[in-house]
């Protein structure tokens, strides 16, 4: 079967890396250990004088703290090298259960911002929602490589 939407498996391995640093950095900068402005330069923003709905300007450049938004961008960038980099060994077995893990992935997902959402309020949401964007990557890849390594534990085992 053909997997042209995986990367090659050499990818996992760098993402590994990726996630350890920029996980780190992430949670550093969200509880504060680390100052956003550490690292700043003038960044294009959107809409960024007063007023949502009836900006005075549309595009700007604004001098803004970056260490959070570099954190988010690595972070994402290893979460996808890690999901979707090939295995030694795929085959159509291994496919179908990536595809299963993701769908109870995304049911997970769902399941858990939908209960955090009616019992999580404040700033408290705005906490748990910068983890949620995260966590349907974090839940694919533990259900993934559980399922993987119980494949493969008993396939040596027979």
């Amino acid at each position: 079967m053909k997997t042209d939407f995986l990367f090659p498996h050499v990818y996992k391995t760098i993402g590994w890396w990726l996630l350890v640093i920029f996980g780190v950095l992430y949670v550093l900068t969200i509880f504060g250990v680390i100052d956003d402005d550490a690292i700043s330069f003038p960044t294009l923003a959107l809409n960024c004088d007063t007023g949502m709905f009836a900006p005075e300007k549309v595009f700007g450049f604004n001098n803004e703290g970056m260490v959070n938004e570099i954190a988010m961008v690595g972070l994402s960038v290893a979460l996808l090298l890690v999901s979707f980099s090939r295995e030694n060994d795929e085959d159509e077995y291994i496919t179908s259960m990536r595809f299963g893990a993701l769908v109870w992935a995304c049911k997970v997902n769902t399941v858990i911002f939908i209960l955090g959402t009616w019992f999580i309020f404040g700033w408290s949401y705005l906490v748990f929602m910068l983890f949620w964007i995260f966590l349907l990557f974090v839940l694919y890849i533990a259900k993934f490589q559980s399922e993987l390594y119980c494949f493969r534990r008993s396939d040596n085992e027979e």
